[in-house]
């Protein structure tokens, strides 16, 4: 919060909303230029053993699903007053097919993900904008070292995919 307040910048916050704090709220509402984005129901992994990490999967019923995004969604808007936006940021960046075709049913709009998207509306009428570059370096941000991917890498992500866009 203080970057995007020292650089005058809007700032997205995915938030995950089973555990969110009443003090977590009580700052975000003294930046008044960041905005929330649900993060999942509660970052739960859902996946079989020996898959990939998934809350969001095909492997739960799609309604189970969709009723614990749309509890999560109501938590997120009456903790924000406005500040909340109706965004899915799925955990481990996965989300089934079953579920990302019904996001409308859970009160969300929008989606992002990490990577190109192959459109940019999806069933139901959500609108997908990806994260296209991320600085973080997730395993040293799990260890507790330093986060930053680096100004190489992260550029050099910025440029493929600019350069991807353009052919």
């Amino acid at each position: 919060l203080e970057i995007a307040a020292t650089c005058d910048v809007p700032l997205a916050i995915a938030v995950i909303p089973v555990p969110a704090s009443p003090s977590l709220f009580a700052r975000l509402a003294r930046a008044p230029r960041a905005c929330v984005l649900q993060h999942g129901y509660a970052h739960r992994n859902h996946a079989p053993a020996g898959a990939k990490k998934s809350e969001l999967g095909d492997e739960r019923p799609a309604g189970t699903v969709l009723a614990e995004l749309a509890e999560g969604w109501a938590l997120l808007a009456a903790a924000t007053r406005g500040q909340a936006l109706p965004v899915l940021v799925p955990p481990w960046n996965r989300i089934g097919a079953g579920v990302q075709g019904r996001l409308a049913e859970a009160g969300l709009a929008g989606l992002s993900t990490s990577k190109p998207r192959a459109r940019a509306r999806l069933a139901g009428g959500t609108v997908q904008a990806n994260v296209h570059v991320d600085p973080i370096d997730w395993p040293a941000q799990r260890r507790g070292d330093d986060a930053f991917a680096g100004e190489g890498p992260t550029l050099a992500a910025a440029v493929r995919h600019l350069r991807a866009r353009r052919t």
